[in-house]
């Protein structure tokens, strides 16, 4: 298909050209700008409430421009502070209301692209695209609710038994009446496929997580960088400066990382310094642990400048995920972060993300749960600082060939304008 199209995405949980930060922009803002840039209408549906920074956008559903030319719809909904919590839930059942409550009354899309999480969206997206005959693909971008189906046991089994099932049923509902299934990985994608009873399809593909390139402004840049100085000292080639950036949940291997770091020996220390950024459930638990070791320092909520900066101040990158199912098949977005700042990484993890990295040379492994084994994998890491730093150029080659945005996202709107032109079957979904 041809011309302007009307595209729609819907995606909660991503911060917004116009938060405060800066924002760090990721797989639907980024797919947002480049559509836009190619003439495209495109609305971009997303919450009230910023996921990232745990703060309400406004306190009603709210149209905006965003500044990078596209047309933002935020669906109200409650603020919480967990990420896994009621609150949560009815945050979502709320954003679903509004959707099925404003889309009827806007102008009809050419396709619809909607994240998966949350279900209660996709569902609802379904239960409008359907009987318009609009095509529509549901990324998978979280293997919802199997990620908490896993950890449910006993009592809390039991409990959680009415939302299990209720979750269940929409990933059914919602991804056998898509057009299609995209994902973030090819496992991702064959989770989505099989969830919607069907075999693959032409039209169900995967594109990775990618990072953008674009650097901060030069002064952004340099108050950061000051800023980094007065935490953890300047710039110095006989430190070793380790960086962990993200959200602090509860499924990740946090907890032991935080205890490795105190059971790293004195002369590793004088020569280390861990710094973490973020917001989460466990960040009261890092901020009392680090406060307590010379050598970790927690950094809090950062922007993008500060991130770039920190990791172009680090010898290598850390990722403390669990040996779940979902990470498995996993590039988080951190993979690609590390790599295009030219770094190695550090990690328990196996998997798509393990296989990557031990067959390119570029990961530092530790054991998921072992503390012992975490301060081992650094004391090795400091004291092989210097291969380490050899391995920039690698790390950006792996980058640029697996994650880089230009080709993703590129690819991603091609995509886009091809589902366009499809007409679904009266389920929604194209016959294979």
């Amino acid at each position: 298909m041809t011309g302007s199209l009307r595209i729609w995405l819907v995606q909660t949980g991503e911060e917004m050209p116009d938060d405060p930060g800066p924002p760090r922009l990721l797989r639907t803002a980024l797919l947002a700008r480049q559509l836009t840039e190619r003439g495209h209408d495109v609305t971009f549906w997303n919450a009230t409430f910023n996921h990232q920074q745990k703060v309400q956008r406004f306190d009603k559903s709210t149209v905006q421009k965003s500044r990078d030319g596209y047309t933002i719809q935020y669906l109200a909904g409650r603020p919480y502070n967990r990420n896994i919590s009621g609150d949560r839930v009815l945050s979502q059942m709320a954003n679903a209301r509004e959707f099925a409550r404003i889309a009827p009354g806007l102008p009809r899309p050419d396709v619809i692209l909607s994240g998966l999480p949350t279900l209660e969206l996709c569902a609802a997206v379904a239960d409008f695209a359907v009987p318009r005959g609009i095509p529509f693909a549901l990324d998978c971008r979280d293997l919802w609710p199997d990620i908490f189906e896993d950890h449910l046991s006993g009592v809390k089994a039991l409990a959680g038994w009415p939302a299990m099932a209720w979750w269940r049923r929409l990933k059914r509902s919602s991804l056998s009446r898509a057009t299609a299934v995209t994902g973030v990985t090819s496992a991702f994608v064959a989770w989505g496929v099989d969830a919607a009873g069907r075999p693959a399809g032409p039209l169900d593909r995967a594109f990775h997580l990618a990072v953008p390139g674009a650097l901060p402004s030069s002064e952004a840049m340099q108050q950061a960088d000051s800023g980094w100085d007065e935490l953890i000292g300047p710039r110095d080639d006989d430190m070793v400066v380790a960086c962990y950036p993200g959200t602090f949940s509860r499924r990740l291997d946090i907890p032991a990382f935080i205890e490795g770091l105190s059971r790293v020996d004195e002369p590793t220390r004088k020569q280390f310094r861990m710094v973490i950024c973020g917001k989460g459930d466990l960040e009261d638990h890092i901020r009392s642990r680090t406060a307590r070791m010379e050598h970790a320092h927690f950094a809090g909520w950062r922007g993008a400048a500060d991130l770039r900066t920190l990791m172009n101040r680090s010898t290598f990158g850390v990722l403390p995920y669990a040996r779940t199912p979902d990470f498995r098949r996993h590039f988080v977005n951190k993979v690609g972060e590390y790599l295009a700042a030219g770094l190695p990484i550090m990690t328990g993890l196996d998997g798509l993300t393990g296989d990557l990295l031990e067959r390119t040379g570029l990961g530092i492994p530790y054991e998921v749960g072992n503390p012992d084994s975490v301060a081992r994998a650094i004391e090795t890491a400091v004291a092989d600082k210097e291969r380490l730093r050899s391995l920039k150029d690698d790390a950006r080659d792996v980058y640029m060939d697996m994650f880089d945005p230009d080709v993703i996202y590129a690819q991603f709107c091609d995509y886009l304008e091809e589902l366009a032109a499809i007409t679904p079957g009266q389920d929604g979904a194209v016959a294979v």
